[in-house]
């Protein structure tokens, strides 16, 4: 789940600014959906339709095909989540259940496209999640576990 995480993270931080702060003003972190697009790989959530084509295009490009997806899927229902009002409004979008099922066919389509590609080409993938996992995880696991053995000293 950490692993998860901290790669949701990574695809955050490729996130337009604006797009950014309205996932944090939602109240909208990656560790709530990522989980289930990169670990689950979207297959209880994708509609049936597009799911195979989801799992060709991870088979084929690996790990960095979950990047690509991720960043397609927020260039391609931006409108959308500017626009949402709250946090339900926003989940219901991103695990895909008012999400139309034509614009989804068009993320995964736009999830190969050459500026996707080369984005994710041009990270050290290594450095960003040793970045991420320090910025956004480190000290909220750190604080966590404090808080259990505290209790568990009671």
């Amino acid at each position: 789940a950490t692993a998860c995480a901290v790669d949701g993270y990574v695809c955050e931080g490729l996130l337009k600014p604006h797009m950014r702060a309205k996932l944090k003003e939602l109240g909208l972190l990656p560790e709530t959906f990522v989980q289930k697009w990169f670990a689950g790989l979207c297959i209880h959530h994708l509609p049936y339709g597009l799911l195979f084509d989801f799992l060709d295009q991870f088979f084929q490009h690996g790990n960095s095909f979950l990047f690509q997806f991720f960043l397609a899927f927020f260039d391609t229902f931006e409108a959308e989540l500017m626009s949402a009002a709250n946090n339900p409004e926003a989940n219901m979008l991103i695990r895909f259940e008012s999400a139309p099922e034509p614009r989804l066919r068009q993320a995964l389509q736009d999830a190969t496209a050459e500026r996707y590609v080369a984005t994710i080409k041009s990270l050290d993938v290594h450095q960003c999640r040793i970045s991420a996992f320090q910025e956004a995880l480190s000290r909220r696991l750190q604080s966590a576990n404090e808080g259990m053995w505290q209790k568990m000293d009671d």
